[in-house]
């Protein structure tokens, strides 16, 4: 075959020329009969879906019923856990609580102070006789208890810190006699 744009011989099978590259027509390919030339009998009609006829019953609403209810309430029910004491309206050992737990931080923080062990002490007596009344009404007093447990902690730490700090007084000659830091 020849290439119609440059003229060079080229392949019959070719596509594209290889001297220039335009596209060539390729005379080889077979040519396809039209549409109307087809015979029709393989394509057969297919009838449509007819759906079968199906009685729909009527809907029927059912019928509304008020529901019945008691028409007296209950005022004078006791509630729930009542077991018939008189149940105050606060905590007595609330405050008490409060105090306990104030005197037992600032006792921890003047722990090395003159004010700790006394202000621990207290803690632990007020907390103790807050919980106490707390308890004998019925309740929980968490302040109570934390300040119970810090006058415990100071009563316990502030002889420990004495002592300690004794030691190291006498471990670096402190109270050694004639010796003067003031110079």
């Amino acid at each position: 075959m020849i290439c119609p744009t440059c003229g060079a011989q080229i392949d019959d099978n070719a596509t594209f020329c290889t001297q220039c590259g335009s596209p060539v027509q390729n005379n080889t390919t077979p040519e396809y009969a039209p549409m109307e030339d087809h015979p029709t009998e393989l394509f057969e009609e297919t009838p449509a879906y007819e759906a079968p006829a199906y009685e729909t019953p009527a809907y029927e609403a059912p019928a509304y019923e008020a529901p019945a209810y008691d028409a007296t309430p209950v005022y004078n029910a006791e509630p729930y856990g009542y077991t018939g004491a008189e149940v105050p309206a606060s905590d007595p050992g609330a405050g008490l609580g409060k105090v306990s737990k104030i005197l037992g931080i600032i006792g921890l923080v003047l722990m090395c102070g003159w004010a700790g062990a006394p202000l621990s002490i207290t803690a632990l007596i007020l907390g103790c006789i807050g919980l106490n009344k707390s308890k004998n009404a019925g309740f929980e007093n968490k302040s109570a208890k934390t300040g119970r447990t810090l006058g415990i902690i100071g009563v316990v730490l502030i002889p420990v810190v004495y002592i300690v700090s004794f030691a190291i007084g006498i471990a670096l000659g402190a109270f050694e006699s004639g010796t003067s830091y003031y110079y």
